[in-house]
């Protein structure tokens, strides 16, 4: 197997999303055209995110924390699961550039989240 492949089965913080306690399924929360946002709440309070690019380019796709079941006033930390960093905080919505059949995970993490 590839190095690539290897990291990709063994990515520690995307594994822990798979096996969060809670066990709450993912649930696609948008789709626009071939952009799709997905989201899985997990037992600590954050969201796993899942943002794919279904379609033949680059595309940007953003993640509103209204789809996550955030109020729009939350800030949260946002870590890119792939790349094992936070990117920043982030207040109402998380924006990225997602390659052609591409997915972006993200974490995002309230500090302080309104959840409905």
């Amino acid at each position: 197997m590839s190095d690539a492949t290897k990291a990709i089965l063994t990515n520690k913080e995307v594994i822990a999303v798979d096996q969060d306690p809670a066990g709450i399924q993912a649930k696609r929360v948008r789709k626009t055209g071939g952009l799709e946002v997905w989201v899985k709440k997990m037992s600590d309070g954050s969201r796993a995110v899942g943002l794919l690019n279904r379609t033949e380019s680059e595309a940007e796709i953003t993640a509103q924390w209204a789809d996550l079941g955030l109020s729009e006033q939350t800030q949260a930390a946002v870590r890119d699961l792939w790349a094992h960093e936070t990117v920043g905080t982030r207040q109402g919505s998380y924006s990225v550039k997602v390659p052609s059949h591409g997915t972006v995970v993200i974490q995002v993490m309230p500090a302080v989240a309104l959840i409905r």
